[in-house]
């Protein structure tokens, strides 16, 4: 939590330095931190620092301030340290980018090195429309592998700014030991009542074709200023084996 504290008193002080930043950004910085609560175990904390960098400014002026890169088309890479207050816990590290060349094609890799194992991402696809793209991902780790396909679409309607933003896609695990491939069908929906504000609800449904786990959850994200977002979320999950929640914040400062 210290570390935490550390980074949250950073991002302070750079946004009481660029609350008046103009309508382009050029790098954004942010922290989270998310508790899980199991039925009848302790509680168990998460956090993340992370930073991305864009090859060029983005521009805010296309839509919701929270999907300003993926609308404006923007290229980055970005680095992410994640941990947990349980002991023994190990830190992981990912580095990720995404390029987007000529306006259309997608390419994402990522690579994450956690305690002895490390994960490999790959992913291709497009922008079928200015505002909506498809994208093919496999991921490969010491006893698993992911195949995966999601679209994510952002549209607006009425007036005053107002949107919705859409994800959705499914993503089977192969495990190299004698265990049953698991399916995960997942969705995302919010409405930006404006460029600053949004509220949205998400699900998930695993399945291995014995045991299911579902995941019901909401979400908050609202820009108080163009380039400081303030976030929050809350999710339940159900198996066939216990129940579990989860809460979580998140700070965001562009500049």
């Amino acid at each position: 939590m210290k570390k935490l504290a550390l980074a949250t008193a950073t991002l302070a002080a750079m946004a009481g330095t660029s609350a008046f930043a103009a309508d382009t950004y050029r790098a954004e910085v942010g922290v989270g931190y998310d508790q899980i609560s199991p039925d009848g175990g302790d509680d168990i904390g998460n956090y993340n620092i992370y930073g991305d960098f864009y090859f060029k400014e983005v521009d805010t002026s296309k839509g919701p301030l929270a999907e300003a890169a993926f609308l404006d088309k923007a290229s980055n890479v970005g680095l992410t340290y994640a941990d947990s207050d349980v002991d023994g816990s190990k830190a992981a590290i990912t580095l990720d980018t995404r390029i987007v060349l000529g306006e259309k094609w997608i390419i994402e890799a990522a690579y994450t090195d956690h305690d002895e194992t490390s994960i490999y991402n790959i992913a291709g696809g497009l922008y079928i429309t200015d505002n909506v793209d498809l994208v093919v991902n496999y991921a490969d780790r010491d006893t698993a592998s992911d195949l995966g396909v999601k679209a994510h679409g952002v549209h607006s309607v009425g007036s005053a700014d107002a949107a919705i933003a859409w994800t959705g896609g499914y993503t089977e695990t192969s495990y190299d030991a004698d265990i049953d491939n698991v399916g995960v069908l997942a969705g995302d929906f919010t409405y930006y009542f404006n460029k600053m504000l949004g509220l949205g609800v998400n699900a998930a449904f695993a399945s291995d074709g014995d045991d299911n786990t579902n995941t019901y959850g909401i979400h908050a994200d609202w820009f108080v200023v163009n380039n400081v977002e303030l976030s929050a979320k809350y999710s339940m999950t159900s198996s066939d084996f216990a129940d579990t929640s989860m809460l979580g914040v998140a700070a965001l400062v562009r500049f």
